[in-house]
């Protein structure tokens, strides 16, 4: 029994290495931000991380309750980088002066698309146990 959820645990860990490696530099840079200050850091990381760890999520949920062979594609990718930068680039600057469009943002998700794209778009099924 042990050995099983060692071994499904694994499998997991392989499946959303990406996600899990970006979650935890993510947090890591809020902890560190305001000690350590570096304005490209500060401007971007969160930008590249916010997609590989949304779509890492969503597979997590996909793979556990309705597919094991699901895997995001490009389209969906793309329509994702969309949204987000619609949402934080135009509209939410339209809504609240604490936004600010920046077009370096909108290169950052891409880079965190296609970073997902290449390295973290798994079928669960696919990983070896």
């Amino acid at each position: 029994m042990i050995l099983i959820l060692i071994l499904r645990m694994k499998r997991y860990i392989s499946a959303y290495a990406l996600s899990l490696i970006l979650s935890i530099v993510f947090l890591a840079h809020q902890i560190i931000e305001p000690i350590a200050k570096n304005k490209i850091i500060d401007s971007y990381l969160d930008d590249v991380c916010f997609l590989p760890v949304a779509y890492g999520f969503i597979q997590f949920i996909i793979h556990n309750s309705i597919e094991s062979t699901y895997k995001v594609n490009w389209k969906q990718a793309i329509l994702g980088v969309l949204i987000t930068s619609i949402s934080t680039e135009i509209l939410f600057p339209i809504f609240s002066d604490k936004h600010f469009a920046d077009p370096f943002d909108v290169i950052a998700y891409i880079i965190g698309a296609v970073l997902f794209m290449i390295l973290g778009n798994k079928r669960l099924e696919d990983i070896v146990e």
